[in-house]
């Protein structure tokens, strides 16, 4: 990854290709005062960037737990998560005591995400709060919330939709 400066304003970060979900652009005057709903877009990007392709890749699980509930992720006693998990909005994830999730999990929060004690995520699993409106002229956003209730376990590869 390469970084520049320029018009004294932006940070610019590109991978390799200079296209995909790495570039992203951080206005630094989002974080002097808000002055614009496009400052806000670029900023929560620049924290969901840093969530999950180097807090996620962080080879000790309780560092991440840290910086999850750093980023106001509400998380008990005794939760584990395996690195490449993938989460959107952690501020709207609660995860309860003793639940282990597995490698590579995808948590949608954006509609409220509520994961009880004791349950156990298998690899690969998709939680997702978000859907589209398909009568919509813009195709809208749609979230609901998800609760998953204590002693579950979810199987590999298991898609849990809203």
């Amino acid at each position: 990854m390469r970084s520049e400066r320029s018009r004294g304003e932006s940070f610019k970060v590109f991978s390799r290709d200079n296209v995909g979900p790495t570039a992203f652009v951080v206005n630094y005057s989002a974080l002097r005062g808000v002055s614009n709903m496009r400052d806000i877009i670029h900023l929560r990007d620049f924290i969901t960037y840093i969530c999950n392709y180097l807090i996620g890749y962080m080879p000790v699980w309780w560092g991440r737990k840290l910086f999850y509930k750093a980023l106001g992720a509400r998380l008990d006693a005794n939760v584990k998560i395996d690195m490449g998990a993938y989460l959107m909005a952690p501020r709207r994830l609660a995860i309860g005591k003793f639940t282990h999730c597995n490698r590579g999990c995808t948590f949608d929060a954006r509609g409220g995400l509520t994961i009880g004690s004791c349950v156990s995520i298998s690899h690969r699993v998709v939680l997702m709060t978000g859907s589209h409106d398909i009568n919509s002229v813009n195709f809208q956003g749609r979230f609901k919330p998800i609760v998953i209730d204590d002693y579950v376990w979810i199987g590999v590869g298991a898609i849990v939709l809203q």
